[in-house]
C-alpha cells in the first residue's frame, strides 16, 4: 500500500508502509513574494514614521 503525504506545504512524497520515501517531488519553490513576504512586515512602521516626519513641515503640522 502507498501512501501521499504532503509535508510543509511544498514537496508532495510519496511514502511505502514501512517509511521509505519511493519518491519525492518539490511543488512550489516560495515565489517571488513568499521571499520578500517579510517587508509586509515592515512597511506600516516605515509609513507611520514617514507620516510622522513629513506631516511636521506641511501647513497644518499633519
Amino acid at each position: 500500500m502507498v501512501n501521499t503525504i504532503a509535508l510543509a506545504q511544498t514537496v508532495l512524497a510519496v511514502v511505502e508502509e514501512d517509511g521509505a520515501v519511493v519518491e519525492a517531488v518539490e511543488l512550489a519553490s516560495g515565489g517571488f513574494f513568499a521571499q520578500w513576504a517579510g517587508i509586509m512586515l515592515l512597511s506600516p512602521f516605515v509609513a507611520f514614521i514617514a507620516i510622522i516626519l513629513v506631516g511636521k513641515r506641511m501647513k497644518y503640522n499633519g
